[in-house]
């Protein structure tokens, strides 16, 4: 296994907090500004349901791959939110091409069978190629390049050579007309644990807080459809409403929401005795009713609880 490589002197993980040697909180809360009105921007983009792949058995692989290769954890959202792009915009793009075929209704449904049986065996060398996209955005640590791809292939089925690995990377990005995904969960999650530190009697340690915030993305990754599936039912408190699912995805789609709830969840499991204060200042800083944080909090940690 390659070992991990770290440039620019950088910090195997983020400094909170270090006074002096930080931005001025002025900034700080410009930054922080500029990412939730983004966020909110993103979010109102997402109105279309995502395509229903399994997004666990997506993280678990990305995930997978990223340990093998000591990426950073930076590389390891940011290579999900690739692949789930990716791959959502590749089937829409093929179903509209076949929706305005002139085919006939049983051989659009032929070709779909045949462009579905390639996707999924391509789905591997799909999600290497987002992983290897993904640690090129990370500007601190090594980049996982095609030879080191093509090394960890050798023992494999799979027979390729760097001009292969390259035709896919064009072809991701092409897809996803070179529209980079720059932000994960782990952005604004990061960002509201670099203002809520400043309070030192409410967070405590942020380290510790922001370690057990990882395990819950990843969890809130791995079982991305059981925690909204509850959270959907919680929220329409047990009545049937199908038709509302599809309002739904808003809520599924936002990511500044997901960071804070983990936040949260990790508060209660690390200190109950704080968990309502930062819940409160959660509230006041993202601008997110402390009821919309609770519930998802709820959920996340029932579920981590399991």
């Amino acid at each position: 296994m390659d070992a991990a490589v770290q440039i620019f002197a950088s910090p195997p993980e983020p400094l909170f907090n270090l006074r002096g040697q930080h931005l001025a909180d002025i900034l700080v809360d410009d930054v922080f500004s500029t990412l939730m009105k983004q966020s909110r921007v993103q979010t109102c983009n997402k109105k279309q349901a995502p395509i229903h792949f399994n997004h666990g058995e997506i993280a678990a692989c990305v995930l997978s791959i990223c340990d093998y290769f000591q990426q950073q954890h930076e590389t390891r959202y940011l290579a999900i939110q690739l692949v789930e792009k990716f791959l959502d915009t590749k089937c829409r793009q093929r179903f509209k091409t076949l929706a305005s075929s002139q085919l006939k209704n049983r051989q659009k449904l032929l070709e779909w069978k045949k462009f579905s049986s390639s996707l999924k065996r391509q789905s591997f060398l799909y999600i290497l190629t987002c992983v290897q996209l993904s640690s090129k955005m990370c500007s601190h640590s090594k980049v996982m390049s095609i030879s080191r791809s093509l090394r960890f292939l050798r023992g494999s089925s799979e027979v390729l050579t760097a001009g292969n690995m390259m035709v896919l990377e064009l072809e991701v990005l092409q897809t996803i007309n070179y529209e980079f995904p720059i932000t994960s969960p782990l952005t604004y999650l990061e960002a509201m644990l670099e203002i809520l530190g400043s309070e030192k009697d409410l967070l405590g340690s942020v380290k510790l807080l922001h370690h057990i915030c990882l395990r819950v993305l990843d969890l809130a990754y791995l079982k991305r459809r059981v925690i909204y599936d509850k959270l959907f039912r919680f929220a329409i408190k047990g009545r049937c409403s199908t038709s509302r699912r599809s309002e739904f995805v808003v809520v599924e789609n936002d990511d500044f929401l997901l960071a804070a709830s983990i936040i949260e969840a990790a508060a209660y499991l690390s200190n109950k005795e704080k968990e309502t204060q930062v819940l409160t200042h959660l509230s006041e800083v993202t601008q997110i009713p402390e009821e919309d944080i609770l519930d998802l909090a709820t959920v996340l940690v029932e579920t981590f609880s399991s």
